[in-house]
């Protein structure tokens, strides 16, 4: 059962990650991966941003720690494979 996202928790996932309170390592981590917001994040999901090209473990534990701050933990989750997708 999915929960219905409130209005500030989604405008939060389509901010821009420059214009977020988070480090400038957080920030320069999700431009190398080529993340805008953290919608895009959520919606690859953990298993999928361990592949990624820049991932690092720190990274994704500020990541957590920025999500669980504002009760969003539970957005990032591994997402099942689109059709196609053989990875």
């Amino acid at each position: 059962m999915e929960t219905e996202l409130k209005k500030e928790e989604l405008l939060l996932l389509h901010t821009k990650i420059c214009d977020l309170p988070v480090s400038e390592k957080l920030r320069k981590g999700c431009s190398a991966m080529d993340f805008n917001t953290l919608q895009e994040i959520v919606d690859l999901g953990w298993g999928k941003l361990m592949e990624k090209k820049g991932f690092t473990f720190r990274w994704l534990t500020e990541l957590t720690d920025f999500l669980e701050s504002r009760a969003l933990i539970h957005l990032l989750q591994a997402r099942p494979n689109p059709p196609g997708d053989d990875h």
